[in-house]
């Protein structure tokens, strides 16, 4: 039988098994063969069942007697479970995708102060140039730092004019 929104299907067990509870899969009970058994939710090859008149737990959908009608029931269960679980997924990436533009979006502020508070007495168009990363002859070790990060290495050169950096990225 197939109801509304609470879909479920009578099934006959073609042999004896344990049932299981959901959260900790503990043996809670057993079902015999012969035994009828309502239904409801697929989970991997485990089934939500309703026995003895009231009890709840999962079963092995191998245990069953199938037929057309079943299988049928049985695949349509598995493909809801399996677009929710796609739909979870979608949200769960959604929602880190959120926290990781959030986290990249304040780590941004946390360097725009820092730039602001160690540069700002050069005017703000230094500490703009320094936040778009931008690089120019004159400027200040600290300043190249803190535009490009630190370089791979440090070529130095001394002449007669003194000693010449060059920095390698």
């Amino acid at each position: 039988k197939v109801l509304n929104n609470n879909q479920y299907m009578i099934a006959i067990m073609k042999e004896s098994t344990i049932v299981k509870d959901e959260y900790e899969g503990k043996v809670i009970d057993e079902v015999k063969a012969g035994d009828t058994v309502k239904v409801f939710k697929w989970r991997y090859w485990d089934l939500l069942v309703e026995y003895h008149n009231g009890k709840y737990g999962w079963i092995g959908q191998t245990y069953l007697i199938k037929n057309d009608q079943l299988n049928e029931f049985l695949y349509s269960l598995e493909s809801k479970a399996t677009e929710e679980k796609g739909k979870e997924l979608e949200r769960e990436n959604l929602e880190r995708n959120a926290d990781q533009k959030r986290t990249i979006e304040q780590q941004k502020q946390k360097r725009i102060q820092d730039i602001k508070s160690r540069f700002g007495k050069y005017g703000s168009q230094i500490v703009q140039d320094i936040c778009d990363k931008k690089i120019w002859i004159g400027m200040t070790s600290d300043m190249a730092i803190a535009s490009w990060g630190k370089p791979e290495r440090i070529n130095k050169s001394v002449s007669a004019v003194g000693v010449k950096e060059q920095w390698v990225y």
